[in-house]
């Protein structure tokens, strides 16, 4: 079947289409007949659709099991007749989306919380408050990155026989991931902060949050090396996430054992309690908890960014070695 259109990029600029092929597949693998850049539409999958030719007409078909196929605004499951004049959209803008939905729930659930009169009260749903910002740090760095690698792998293996660094391809890599997530960081924050105005140093609670964005990234980047196909590392990210929430020390407090593994290798604890050290003695009073060290939970923060990201070189370096 012979297909003609136009590639519209999210900048606006249009280029022209002319496909020859009995199936035509879009996506970011080389082998797809409609090959996009992967550095410039992250949220396109390997083989995110494809189109076949019926008696009928033009079928499209999702096959993405992680981005949504749109057909004129609308999102796909199964095969879906095609006309002339249809526009086929790979991938939502995630990243902004999710921020934005993360940042008015938290407006929603917790209000401006200097308004609240009760000490106790305000201190408990600031914690709380605080509680979410570390979590969902470490989760937007781990979901930017958690499928960087996997997506490449094929392109990787090619260029490493090359002689393509190791160290020079997970150091770019690493650099644009953080660079998203300190900004996806100061976004978040910001709303929060305006809208809700918690207690404590604007700066600290930049600089720690961002250290969570950085660590999750490591995280994301490090499930990305291992698995053969993108759907593995995304299911991976809950995995990853969940012993975030549940070891951080604020929904239930930890003794003995389960404190050992928090303080030594959950990284939302060390997080949370520099995130708390910010703030109000009277705030915090009701907490009863020893005087957090801010260096020493930092530190513990940055090992976890130096191990991970030395897994992840060995891995990549495994994985190419002929």
């Amino acid at each position: 079947m012979n297909l003609h259109g136009l590639l519209i990029a999210p900048t606006g600029e249009r280029q022209p289409l002319a496909v020859s092929a009995a199936v035509i597949r879009l996506g970011r693998d080389p082998e797809c007949e409609i090959c996009v850049d992967a550095a410039l539409y992250s949220n396109v999958s390997s083989v995110h659709a494809r189109i076949d030719q019926s008696a009928a007409g033009f079928l499209l078909t999702h096959l993405s099991k992680s981005n949504k196929t749109l057909l004129n605004g609308s999102p796909l499951s199964g095969l879906t007749p095609i006309k002339a004049g249809d526009k086929i959209r790979l991938g939502y803008t995630g990243p902004t989306v999710q921020i934005l939905l993360v940042a008015v729930l938290m407006v929603m659930v917790f209000g401006r919380l200097p308004d609240i009169d009760n000490p106790i009260e305000r201190g408990q749903k600031t914690v709380s408050l605080l509680f979410l910002l570390a979590v969902s740090s470490f989760w937007l760095g781990c979901n930017n990155s958690a499928k960087e690698l996997v997506k490449e792998r094929i392109i990787f293996l090619r260029e490493r026989d090359f002689n393509l660094r190791v160290d020079s391809y997970y150091l770019s890599k690493f650099v644009v991931m953080v660079g998203i997530g300190l900004l996806q960081i100061l976004l978040l924050l910001g709303i929060v902060r305006v809208a809700c105005d918690p207690a404590g140093s604007l700066l600290g609670q930049k600089l720690i949050l961002s250290l969570l964005a950085v660590t999750g990234t490591t995280v994301g980047l490090f499930i990305s090396s291992a698995p053969r196909t993108e759907e593995i590392a995304t299911a991976l990210v809950p995995v990853a996430v969940l012993p975030q929430i549940v070891l951080a020390g604020v929904i239930a407090p930890l003794s003995s054992a389960p404190k050992f593994v928090a303080k030594v290798f959950i990284t939302s604890y060390s997080g949370q309690r520099s995130l708390e050290s910010l703030l109000p003695a009277a705030d915090v009073a009701f907490l009863k908890r020893e005087d957090a060290i801010v260096v020493g939970a930092l530190s513990f923060v940055l090992g976890h960014v130096v191990i991970f990201s030395a897994l992840t070189y060995y891995l990549l370096l495994r994985g190419s070695s002929k």
